[in-house]
């Protein structure tokens, strides 16, 4: 970015691995572009972050030798977000001010579906459930115990119920986190995290 006239620094926020690409011509709107990477255990970049972060320096680098061409006045921000798969960069960066100074913001994505432009909006909210039951020997008091597993095991099967009246656009998602492992004891605890995730029907979502 810089060989491409552009100024380098570092976007309030604090994370290391972040960056802002700046160019200004002068009065006029502030338009940034999220450049999003970090990949996932195991997985990589699932969502294809090295077609995003590249796809997105080259677009603003693209943006400001056209708004230098054609005298375009404005300031075009290149945004390097971190920690996007887990980590929520983004928000950090949010939190601490670092697009208190942008008036829009573009990405583009990669997508199974046909090329388009705009297209759905993807918003989720995470959760974590906690189930606690009662400890007691399973195989001489298992009367005296309260399966936190067996909780685990209702609400896998309510969700997995759930998710056929869904539509398409949202998704539920669960991991057990945390469960006890001592197999002669009743299992008193067990943590779930979930996720619902809606594309373009986020208002639909309870």
């Amino acid at each position: 970015m810089a060989e491409g006239g552009l100024e380098v620094s570092q976007p309030k926020g604090d994370l290391p691995t972040s960056f802002l690409g700046t160019h200004s011509t002068g009065e006029g709107p502030a338009v940034g572009i999220l450049c999003e990477y970090d990949a996932l255990p195991v997985l990589g970049h699932a969502c294809g972050h090295p077609l995003i972060a590249t796809a997105g320096v080259l677009a603003g680098w693209a943006a400001a030798k056209a708004m230098d061409a054609c005298g375009v006045k404005g300031t075009i921000q290149i945004f390097g977000t971190p920690a996007e798969e887990d980590g929520a960069g983004k928000d950090v960066m949010l939190q601490a001010g670092a697009f208190e100074n942008t008036d829009a913001v573009l990405l583009c994505h990669p997508t199974t579906k046909m090329t388009r432009a705009a297209g759905g909006c993807c918003s989720s909210i995470n959760g974590t459930v906690t189930f606690t039951g009662a400890p007691a020997q399973a195989q001489s008091h298992p009367d005296q115990g309260i399966n936190a597993m067996d909780a685990v095991a209702l609400m896998q099967a309510a969700v997995g119920m759930a998710r056929q009246q869904l539509p398409d656009s949202i998704h539920i998602a669960l991991v057990i986190r945390e469960i006890s492992h001592d197999i002669i004891s009743i299992p008193e605890r067990a943590v779930v995290d979930f996720c619902v995730s809606s594309i373009g029907a986020a208002s639909r979502v309870r």
